[in-house]
């Protein structure tokens, strides 16, 4: 699982990718790898189906990729 975060949300990577390990346990995502992108106000991202890169307001909460096994 992949995020992208606005960093006015006042969270860092890190404590997001731990909260998530524990918020899975006994789900069909324990063990599932997370990772977080922290972005900054006019920091240049792409959204998951743009074509080009925007600037971040800094509130996003995007789930850019997930992914899982059959």
């Amino acid at each position: 699982m992949e995020l992208v975060v606005g960093m006015l949300h006042g969270v860092s990577a890190e404590f997001l990718e731990h909260s998530f390990e524990h918020a899975f346990e006994g789900s069909c995502f324990e063990g599932a790898a997370v990772q977080v992108q922290i972005v900054e106000p006019g920091q240049e991202f792409t959204p998951p189906g743009a074509a080009e890169p925007e600037a971040a307001h800094g509130w996003e909460l995007l789930v850019t990729r997930l992914e899982g096994r059959e």
